[in-house]
């Protein structure tokens, strides 16, 4: 597994910058809730510099449900990657930089086209072509759709 020990200072200060900028973008929104997403983004940084990847996620995560804003997925994005779930990485890292458009710095946008490079190597892209309308599709003991299916799968790395 690819891991990180420390985030890039570059990618550190990005992830600042992004934590000033949401809580101006959020500055209509409940004190009380934006003060607690706040302290949890800040706390998943900690976590996350101190190789506690687990917690770092849990912490991004309810900072997000609590005030949702593109640039917390970047975080959320590391994070599924040092955890080794990296189709939520992928998908994290898109969402970045599609939700985020012109608002996402050009060395943090090539951080995460490094990123998406590394887990395209890893991850296992399928297509599924199945004879019969309406089919359930399950994929690790869970339900992902019915057929017929659109798009391609992006699946981990396993059995």
């Amino acid at each position: 597994m690819h891991t990180i020990n420390k985030i890039p200072a570059y990618v550190l200060g990005a992830i600042l910058f992004f934590a000033a900028g949401w809580a101006h973008a959020q500055g209509g929104q409940d004190a009380k809730d934006k003060a607690k997403a706040k302290k949890l983004f800040k706390e998943g940084v900690s976590y996350f510099e101190s190789g506690k990847h687990a917690q770092a996620l849990e912490a991004f995560e309810k900072s997000y449900e609590l005030k949702p804003h593109w640039a917390i997925r970047f975080n959320l994005g590391l994070c599924y990657k040092e955890l080794g779930m990296y189709t939520k990485a992928k998908s994290e890292f898109l969402g970045f930089i599609e939700e985020g458009g012109s608002g996402v710095k050009d060395a943090t946008e090539k951080e995460v086209e490094k990123e998406l490079a590394f887990l395209n190597g890893i991850i296992a892209v399928i297509e599924i072509d199945v004879n019969v309308e309406d089919a359930e599709i399950w994929m690790d003991g869970k339900f992902c759709d019915n057929t017929p299916l659109e798009e391609k799968v992006d699946l981990d790395p396993g059995s």
